[in-house]
This record gives C-alpha cells, structure tokens and sequence, in this order.
C-alpha cells in the first residue's frame, strides 16, 4: 500500500511510515492501533503501543517488558473474566 497525496507518494509499499517532529489527528473518531494476541508481538522497541486481542488490554513496550497501559488494568481484567 502506499500513501500518495496530490500525487506525490509519501509512504512506499514498505509499509512503513516515519514521522519527525509532532503528528496532530483532529476530528472526533479514533486512531485505531495494531491488534494481536500475545503471540503475536513484534518485535520489541521502545514505545511501541499496541491493542492485546487475548488479554483486552492495550499495553506499550519500555524496552524491557510489555506492560498494560491506561485504562488497561490486566488484574481488573482478569478477576472480570473470572467473575463470568
């Protein structure tokens, strides 16, 4: 897939897309993240932000472990499928 505006290709087919400085999103939908199980991690690099399809959670990588963030209690989580 490439990205092209007024013609001019800004992403190539890498799929890979690199932003230096600030990215703004305005409108009032949503950013929609990668999903995956826990198999399914990349490979790891700081600051990736990612949605768990198996735990619930959208979790981030700080360049030692995957971890669940804001909003995204695993314990909370847990004990709710416990419960069911």
């Amino acid at each position: 897939m490439a990205i092209k505006i007024q013609g001019v290709t800004i992403v190539d087919d890498s799929q890979n897309l690199t932003i230096t400085g600030t990215a703004t999103f305005s409108g009032t939908t949503a950013l929609t993240v990668p999903t995956g199980t826990t198999a399914q991690r990349p490979t790891s690099s700081i600051g990736q932000l990612r949605f768990n399809s198996e735990t619930g959670t959208f979790e981030g990588y700080n360049g030692i472990e995957w971890g669940a963030i804001g909003g995204s209690d695993e314990y909370a989580t847990t004990l709710a499928l416990l419960a069911v």
